[in-house]
């Protein structure tokens, strides 16, 4: 090999973030997870329900419905919603909708995604007992780790990102029909590019760290509902005039999940040990029995 050729294959070596084990530990994941209908139909139909169903449900709901020219908006609704245009009945609630009511299912969208990729890789691994040979393969547990922790991040926040566009469609569709303000503020801006990437590595390592106290995928999935439901009060506190969820909040939100994901990913890593996980195994196999 030339002296060039060398030079370019340590460049293209340091470009590349995970090892040869870890990719091959992530290309593992990914088909078992695709090939898995349940985990496939989740990952799928769930957002699709979250990104668009549900708007459109929401949108022809309040275009066919037959409002009355009284109907009044709360004054405490109208207080939260940013835009000064003067809006109807239908547009208020259809403006109030997208921005107050959707952050809510979008969130949920990385919540669902990575706590059931996390899952499936985790959780599946030590039910099927193929946890053993993998701590015994030519991967470390630090490259196993790495390996499942970001392949399940990047599942989780390339749905997501196709859900928002999804949404996106949905919701300016909406906006046209209804001639409502224009949905995307900074607000949403800062909850794709921020809260729902910090979101995602979260509720990731959340299953890592819960993974002694978690039998099985389904009571893995579970979970999942404290965080959703954590977020749908953070939302209703805001309608019922507790708070305003300003930019400010929302960006002090997401530096406090980064710094979280941070302490906890080192946490779970130092759990990760080959004991400790054939430990968990030989329980799984146990229960079973």
């Amino acid at each position: 090999m030339s002296e060039k050729s060398e030079k370019k294959a340590t460049f293209a070596s340091k470009l590349n973030v995970l090892s040869s084990a870890e990719s091959k530990v992530m290309r593992n994941d990914f088909a078992h997870i695709w090939n898995s209908k349940g985990m496939r139909f989740m990952l799928i139909f769930l957002p699709i329900v979250m990104a668009a169903l549900i708007p459109v449900a929401f949108f022809l709901i309040i275009m066919l419905s037959d409002v009355n020219t009284q109907a009044t908006v709360p004054s405490t609704l109208k207080a939260l919603l940013s835009s000064s245009v003067d809006l109807d009945y239908r547009q208020t609630m259809s403006h109030a909708f997208v921005t107050l009511i959707c952050p809510i299912f979008y969130l949920s969208i990385p919540i669902i995604a990575s706590i059931a990729a996390a899952s499936s890789t985790f959780v599946t691994d030590a039910e099927n007992g193929t946890l053993e040979t993998l701590m015994l393969s030519s991967a470390s547990p630090r490259e196993i780790f790495n390996a499942k922790v970001s392949g399940s991040v990047l599942i989780s926040i390339v749905i997501s990102l196709i859900s928002f566009v999804i949404f996106s469609v949905t919701a300016s569709i909406g906006n046209v029909l209804l001639w409502t303000p224009f949905f995307f503020t900074p607000n949403w801006l800062l909850l794709v590019l921020g809260i729902m990437p910090a979101l995602s590595v979260l509720c990731v390592i959340f299953v890592t760290l819960k993974l002694t106290k978690i039998h099985s995928v389904k009571e893995s999935l579970k979970t999942m509902g404290y965080f959703i439901l954590i977020i749908a009060i953070f939302y209703i506190l805001q309608m019922a005039g507790v708070y305003v969820i300003s930019l400010q909040l929302l960006l002090a939100i997401t530096l406090l999940l980064f710094v979280a994901d941070i302490v906890l990913f080192n946490l779970a890593w130092r759990r990760f040990t080959p004991e400790e996980q054939l430990l968990k195994e030989f329980e799984l196999s146990n229960t079973k029995k």
